[in-house]
Formats: C-alpha cells, structure tokens, sequence
C-alpha cells in the first residue's frame, strides 16, 4: 500500500471514492480499521509524491481525502455522508477562487454571511428561499469556523447590538448561529422531502466535531503543508539519492524543502565543491506510516 504503488492522480480519485463506498455501505459505524487507515495514509502520500509533477484532481476527491483522514480516521466519524457534503461544501466555496478574483477570500465570505443574516431577520419569505436560506447560513457559518475562523473577528464589532461588553471573537456565538440554522433547515418540510433532516440534524448536533475537522483540514492542507510527511517524504528522496545519485532524487529534495522553507544544504550539511560529509544513511519513511 505504499504511495509509490499508486502512479496517477486518477487513482488517487478512484481510490478515494472506493474508501467512500466502503463507508458508505457501514453508514452509521466506523470501519477504519488498520487496513483502511495505511490505504488513506497512502494516498496522502501520493498527493505530496507526485511533487515533481503537475496533475489534474477533483477538488471534491482531495476534500474528501482530508477529511477522511481527519473526521473519519481521527475522529472516528460514523456518517460518509457529512463527510461527502463536507467536501462538497469546501469544494463549492473554495472554487470562488478561480471564478472571481477576490484578493481577501475570507472577509468575501463573512460579507456573504453578514448579508444572508440580514437577509434572515427580515420578511418572510416563500418557504423554498427560507429553507435555502437557513441551510446557506449554516453552511457559510461552518466554512468560516472552520477555515477562515480570524476573519469573524471583523465582522462582529459591525453589528453593535451583538456587541455587548463581550470579546470580539467568541466562537461560541458562531457555534450557536450555525446549530441553530441548521436546525431550523432540517425542520423544513423542503428537508423531509429531499431527504435532507437527517443530515442537517446531525451536522447540527456536531457542529464543533465537524468544524474542529475543517480547522485541521485548512491549517494541514490549505494554509500550510503536513509538516511531517513531507519531512519523511523528502528524507525518503534524499536516501534514494544516497543509494543512486540520481539528480532526479535531489530534485525532489529541493521541491520538499521549498515547501517547508528550508535550505536542503544546511539540512543535511553538504558542502560546497560536490564533496560530502560522512553521514549515517537515514531510514526510509514505513509505508502508511
């Protein structure tokens, strides 16, 4: 199961979707044993090991990757299907990136959301755009906690009257905003008729579960790099170059280093004039490790 075994970003794709399935048909119970825990570390692998090459991949299958490893792996997740609209819900807001060209992507979307709210005390509305608009604040509230938590703080000190002596951030005032829509969007009769209530019920119920996953998805994959595994993976590449020479080996290296923002030099203490230091041969990453 190691990452070299998978060669394309179509199996990374195709493998994803058969870990979904398998879930999918235990909907309701974890099933990540031992087995399933190496294939998803595998396939995190491959997303960092194809690093000297440019790949096309489904945002919805890198998503649901990620949270794979951290809801349903960590956190012992028992619903594929949050996890499913959990990547499609990243997947949906993040691709407003290549649509428009918005140079402060978070504070778009707490203007999105501070307008949906607006938007939510006021008349009543036909009961298809009360549904949509209870589900789209939960959504955006759940997108902003768990990927763009600081740009909340901004927004708000704008509406005074939430503001009442209290700090300018408070979770918890968010937590209860996205729960409460959420509720009210699974209460719909929209909801029981396109067999959402479930759902929404229960990413009502564990909002802070699900947006504790997405803080871990966006610091780990968004924001920044697994530190860790592209450690392994480019002392993996470093060996490999120990043993062949390869200048290809060392390229890699380079490409790993530049995502940590170190100077592989220093690293692993070359010196100048192709001569080298007597090192201890380092051993390769496990495979799933």
């Amino acid at each position: 199961l190691g990452a070299r075994l998978f060669r394309t970003m179509d199996t990374l794709t195709t493998s994803v979707q058969e870990l979904k399935e398998l879930a999918a048909t235990n909907e309701g119970q974890n099933v990540a044993d031992e087995d399933f825990r190496k294939r998803v570390e595998s396939l995190l692998d491959l997303f960092y090991a194809d690093i000297g090459e440019i790949r096309r991949i489904e945002l919805n299958s890198l998503f649901d990757l990620f949270l794979l490893k951290a809801l349903y792996v960590e956190r012992r997740s028992t619903s594929i299907e949050a996890i499913s609209y959990l990547g499609d819900l990243m997947a949906r807001h993040l691709r407003v990136r290549d649509i428009f060209p918005i140079p402060d992507l978070a504070a778009h979307f707490a203007q999105i959301l501070e307008r949906m709210l607006s938007e939510a005390e006021g008349v009543p509305r036909d009961p298809q755009n009360l549904f949509e608009a209870n589900r789209g604040i939960g959504d955006s509230t759940m997108f902003l906690l768990g990927v763009f938590p600081a740009t909340l703080t901004r927004r708000r000190d704008r509406r005074t009257r939430w503001n009442s002596g209290t700090p300018r951030f408070d979770p918890s005032f968010y937590q209860k905003l996205g729960r409460s829509h959420y509720s009210q969007a699974a209460g719909h009769e929209l909801a029981q008729w396109t067999g959402q209530d479930h759902l929404l019920n229960k990413l009502s119920n564990h909002f802070d579960v699900y947006v504790a996953a997405l803080n871990e998805v966006a610091t780990t994959y968004i924001h920044g790099v697994d530190v860790e595994r592209v450690t392994n993976l480019m002392l993996d590449s470093y060996n490999a170059w120990r043993r062949t020479r390869d200048e290809q080996h060392m390229e890699d290296v380079r490409k790993y280093a530049a995502l940590l923002a170190i100077d592989p030099r220093r690293a692993f203490r070359r010196v100048a004039g192709g001569r080298r230091r007597s090192l201890p041969v380092l051993s390769p990453t496990p495979p799933g490790s």
